[in-house]
């Protein structure tokens, strides 16, 4: 019965024959489906609040949209994510996504990131993303 204990993995949840990722935020689990990590609109302060986040290293798409984020942090381990939406949070400066080398969608409206016009910050993410798959390219 002890050896069953120590091969169990956090944040990982067997029902019948599927497993099922999870992670945890303000003590209640939230499921990964189909690659896809829904937490928009969950009151998150910093994304180290995210139980678990760092083992879910398969996740394609990740929604933080509509929390109390300010930093953009503690994503490193996400390498697979191609989708992140950080909208409507609080932050104010773009970094903390240079692992993100899969990543073809940024979404980052409704921040408080210093720039004239909306067009701009577009521009940024789409920068951001080009970076990323460059990374990717020469990295292989």
């Amino acid at each position: 019965m002890i050896s069953n204990v120590r091969n169990q993995v956090p944040f990982r949840k067997k029902v019948g024959q599927v497993t099922e990722d999870f992670v945890t935020v303000k003590g209640k689990k939230c499921y990964v489906k189909h690659g896809v990590l829904q937490l928009g609109h969950k009151g998150i302060n910093d994304i180290s609040d995210i139980k678990g986040l760092e083992h879910l290293t398969k996740l394609q798409e990740l929604d933080l949209c509509s929390n109390r984020i300010k930093e953009i942090k503690g994503l490193e381990a996400l390498t697979n994510l191609t989708r992140l939406d950080l909208s409507g949070n609080q932050i104010e400066e773009i970094k903390g996504l240079e692992n993100l080398t899969n990543l073809e969608v940024l979404d980052l409206h409704g921040n408080r990131i210093v720039s004239n016009e909306q067009h701009l910050l577009e521009k940024q993410a789409q920068e951001i993303v080009k970076y990323c798959q460059e990374k990717a390219r020469t990295a292989k």
